[in-house]
């Protein structure tokens, strides 16, 4: 893949099409787009945006096949998500930024360690180094869907959000702020990825 990539998660499935729909690549071969040696991050939507942070915390749009555009440079990023509808960071301190053509703060932090975009929706989710799982509704507001110090990670798809436990037991979320359901025991898991 692409020489940058340095970190050991994998790419979602969603994340391949979408790459390979927008650069036309259909024989399963690959194309240098970036020849930076700090690309920390990548992240592909639906309708075929690509995002990169860098570990500088600088967040890049690409526009074509060596093109990038610099959205963000703040050493500050940690992460990324985006969908086909929006492109949100977290900063090492929680808060949570949304792209809308400037960065515009939907959360002041406190706790949050994880965000998690559903690729074929708006929706994006949090989690809270207490273990309380968020879901994003509008301006600077927040649902309360869960609380659980068990809590690692969360993954999201267009209707759900899934969380995984540090015993490996994965749940799936039923609409309803704890309403939960246990998809998977306790378990060797070790990573969820939303569709």
């Amino acid at each position: 893949m692409w020489e940058t990539w340095t970190e050991r998660d994998m790419l979602h499935a969603d994340d391949i099409a979408a790459i390979r729909d927008k650069y036309g690549i259909r024989d399963g071969s690959w194309h240098r787009i970036c020849a930076q040696s700090n690309a920390a991050q990548i992240v592909a939507t639906r309708n075929g945006h690509l995002y990169r942070r860098d570990s500088d915390g600088k967040v890049w749009q690409h526009n074509s096949l060596l093109n990038w555009s610099l959205l963000d440079q703040c050493a500050d990023t940690a992460q990324i998500d985006a969908t086909s509808y929006n492109l949100d960071q977290r900063h090492y301190n929680g808060e949570v930024f949304r792209w809308t053509g400037k960065w515009v703060s939907i959360d002041v932090g406190d706790g949050n360690v994880q965000i998690a975009s559903a690729r074929n929706s708006k929706k994006l989710y949090q989690r809270h180094k207490n273990g309380q799982v968020w879901q994003y509704t509008s301006g600077s507001s927040w649902m309360w869907l869960d609380e659980n110090s068990s809590t690692v990670e969360i993954t999201a798809n267009g209707s759900t959000v899934f969380l995984r436990h540090d015993n490996g037991a994965v749940y799936r979320y039923h609409g309803k702020p704890g309403d939960w359901s246990e998809v998977c025991g306790v378990s060797n898991t070790t990573r969820i990825v939303g569709d």
